[in-house]
């Protein structure tokens, strides 16, 4: 027959049965303890905390400089200047050949030309030779005559010191002057008055295109 609740024959299985689980309970938590002590002793020593050095500051950029500005409209205009003081020359002159005389001690070579040496000899439309460079030479001499001229230096020629130049004699360019009459050809191509004065001078067969430039060889 089954005891009644309450009966003291349960409290004393209760209080058996109580003992081995306080004990089981009070082992799980030296063992919980015990655990957490030897990790504690055993842990990786973390390293030092260094503290690190400031960031150097940025350093702003540098305000931008300010320029003037240029106005094209209202800057001044500049005359052309020729690079040496003009010469003024005075007779008597001595003509070496269709671009070169000399005045005293200046000896001047005729600048953007080149024309027939003093010995220059030429075909005319027959064949026939002709002193085409003694006739330069002549043309020359007899356009400066005892005029005075302005030329304007442009650069020495090596050691024979002449004087490239450009050349006037009242207003007409000399260099302009020999290739109409025929005995230079213009050596700047960028220049319509001298591309002009060729045309003028084959046309007209002067000097020496009376045999269409044809230079007998010397």
């Amino acid at each position: 027959m089954r005891a009644p609740v309450g009966h003291p024959a349960t409290g004393r299985r209760s209080a058996r049965h109580a003992l081995p689980i306080a004990l089981l309970t009070v082992l799980i938590l030296i063992s919980i303890g015990a655990t957490v002590l030897w990790r504690a002793g055993h842990r990786t020593p973390q390293p030092a905390f260094v503290a690190r050095a400031p960031e150097p500051p940025v350093p702003k950029p540098a305000p931008m400089r300010e320029f003037a500005r240029f106005d094209v409209f209202s800057a001044p205009i500049l005359e052309p200047r020729p690079i040496q003081t003009p010469l003024r020359l005075s007779p008597p002159f001595d003509v070496v050949d269709a671009t070169t005389f000399q005045s005293g001690d200046t000896r001047i070579v005729l600048t953007d030309i080149s024309g027939l040496s003093r010995n220059a000899v030429c075909l005319d439309e027959a064949g026939l030779r002709f002193a085409c460079g003694l006739m330069g030479r002549a043309s020359l001499a007899n356009f400066l005559r005892s005029n005075t001229i302005t030329c304007v230096p442009r650069f020495e020629i090596g050691v024979s010191k002449a004087t490239r130049s450009t050349c006037y004699l009242a207003g007409t360019d000399l260099s302009e002057f020999q290739i109409r009459a025929g005995f230079a050809m213009p050596t700047d191509r960028t220049s319509a008055r001298y591309r002009e004065a060729v045309a003028i001078a084959e046309s007209e067969r002067s000097g020496a295109w009376n045999g269409r430039w044809a230079i007998a060889p010397q």
